[in-house]
């Protein structure tokens, strides 16, 4: 629903020559012959063409708003689904799973982890615009039989529902 009532002789020549995605004009020297057509006064065109304005500024504010909401709910049953195959996982403990309607399976998957990640020589470390330990080349190291110093390989049960 829009805030203003707009002529829909400006609504028709808008939408016929305004790119949806772009907000460009489409053929500019056929707008204003147009324009110029228009059987209304210089000030209602005016007018008209600023409600029009101001009607799409409140559409996007509106959906603005609405995309803070739908955000918001998209995180809340992000966490719920997190928390939901959580719950799945302690309950299984590995195990596979089968019904009808649902599936799990387990793959193993192996981490390089530590308790304190600044230890890592500077060979592991990913330069960024900050340093942090290269987890797949600290992995891929210990798994060749090299010990870097308080680090340690970890096999984790990756749940896949389908």
């Amino acid at each position: 629903m829009n805030l203003y009532w707009v002529d829909n002789a400006i609504y028709k020549l808008y939408d016929e020559f305004v790119d949806p995605e772009t907000g460009e004009l489409t053929d500019p020297e056929a707008f204003a012959a147009r324009y110029a057509e228009l059987n209304i006064s210089r000030e209602e065109i005016i007018e008209n063409t600023l409600l029009l304005y101001k009607n799409c500024v409140s559409d996007a504010a509106a959906i603005a708003e609405e995309i803070k909401v739908l955000k918001a709910r998209q995180a809340a049953l992000e966490k719920r689904a997190d928390r939901l195959k959580a719950d799945a996982s302690d309950a299984l403990g590995g195990e596979k799973f089968q019904t009808a309607k649902v599936a799990v399976s387990w793959r193993k998957s192996t981490i390089a982890t530590s308790d304190d990640e600044s230890i890592a020589p500077d060979e592991y470390m990913k330069v960024t615009v900050t340093q942090k330990p290269d987890k797949n080349a600290i992995k891929a190291a210990i798994k060749s039989g090299t010990e870097v110093s308080g680090w340690r390989l970890v096999e984790n049960m990756n749940m896949s529902v389908k």
